[in-house]
């Protein structure tokens, strides 16, 4: 339940009309156990959706949700052709991500050239929700050795994304979330 409700948060993102196009080839960057890649396959039920996580342990529990393609793999060496998705999403993955140039020379390789990068992620700042992320972070890394979150501002993001070549088309806040929707500037 708590789940639904966040991603219709984030839902307006997928349903504007220049990104609601048929047949769309999708990609849940850093999928875990399935949660956003489920709800992309029901809102684009005649596109391609594929998500894809380094950790066996939670694309195990995907592959029993979900019908669509469930892929191990890194961020940082991405095992797709150029040009290859319509939408990149990354749905509270990108805290985790410590070689961020790389990461993102990669997305821009495998988003077609009229694609959109969607992120969402906590928002850094002194509120209630972004300490329960740092706990959340330590429970993380305790069971799973994951790397502890690096999280950013609403300037910072624009900074990032604008030094990576991706324009800023639109962002959403709620609380500590922030969701942004992105186009990439040029070539890889």
């Amino acid at each position: 339940m708590l789940a639904n409700i966040v991603f219709r948060r984030t839902k307006i993102f997928f349903i504007k009309p220049d990104i609601r196009r048929k047949s769309l080839k999708i990609l849940d960057l850093g999928c875990g156990t399935g949660f956003l890649t489920c709800h992309l396959e029901k809102l684009y039920t005649d596109s391609w959706v594929v998500g894809l996580d380094p950790r066996k342990s939670y694309l195990k529990e995907a592959k029993r949700k979900l019908n669509g393609i469930i892929i191990e793999g890194n961020g940082l060496c991405l095992p797709f052709r150029e040009e290859s998705f319509d939408i990149v999403c990354l749905y509270d993955v990108i805290h985790h991500i410590k070689i961020r140039k790389k990461f993102f020379k990669e997305v821009k390789k495998i988003l077609k050239k009229d694609g959109y990068l969607f992120i969402k992620d906590v928002e850094k700042g002194i509120t209630y929700n972004f300490f329960i992320n740092l706990i959340m972070d330590l429970l993380q890394f305790l069971a799973y050795r994951e790397n502890f979150g690096d999280y950013y501002s609403q300037e910072q993001w624009n900074k990032t994304l604008l030094h990576h070549n991706f324009d800023v088309l639109d962002i959403k806040k709620r609380g500590c979330e922030i969701s942004i929707l992105c186009s990439k500037i040029g070539n890889y």
